[in-house]
């Protein structure tokens, strides 16, 4: 049974107070929309909360750590290194918080893609993308639309999602992982309410 009070202990040394309440809040939109779309309520709390474990780790050093675990970072991920947090944060899931890799494959996989979104994404992965961008602490307009989205549907809330991160990555000139296109095009492919 996964320890959320030590878990959450365990993240406060590692994340600053935003990032932290940020994590809860994502742990409690995450157990939300799992209701609603008929997800594992374990499993979407557990990714919610573990989902940015390596966000504060500075750039420079999250880089290193890849490296000595051998987590393979393509060049997107070294042109636009604050991406990698969903790799490391994945290893550190498993690593640092004991989840198994085979019991909890669907958790870390979320963790994994949830900086990025990939092509083919399960519902609980979409769920922590969502999630992210939807939890309470977001106040802002693409965030509301985001959240009528996900209320649509769930794939129509990802879009949305991958809309918002498209925006912001153009407006400041960084680098777009393809993943993050492929996903985008796999949700539009996929898409009847266009």
């Amino acid at each position: 049974m996964f320890d959320y009070e030590l878990a959450t202990n365990r993240l406060s040394k590692y994340l600053t107070p935003f990032r932290l309440n940020h994590s809860i809040s994502t742990m409690n939109m995450c157990a939300k929309l799992s209701k609603k779309y008929n997800v594992d309520l374990e499993e979407a709390k557990i990714a919610g909360l573990l989902h940015d474990c390596a966000k504060d780790i500075p750039l420079s050093k999250a880089l290193l750590l890849c490296k000595k675990f051998n987590l393979e970072l393509d060049k997107y991920y070294h042109q636009n290194p604050d991406l990698a947090h969903g790799i490391l944060g994945a290893y550190l899931a498993e690593h640092l918080f004991k989840l198994d890799p085979v019991t909890h494959k669907n958790i870390l996989e979320a963790i994994h893609c949830h900086a990025t979104g990939k092509p083919n994404m399960n519902n609980l992965s979409k769920i922590l993308f969502l999630s992210d961008y939807t939890e309470v602490g977001r106040v802002a307009e693409w965030a509301d639309i985001i959240r009528t989205a996900e209320q649509i549907s769930l794939d129509y809330g990802v879009l949305e999602s991958y809309n918002h991160f498209l925006r912001t990555l153009i407006k400041n000139n960084q680098v777009i992982h393809p993943s993050t296109m492929e996903g985008r095009n796999d949700i539009l492919k996929n898409f009847h309410q266009l």
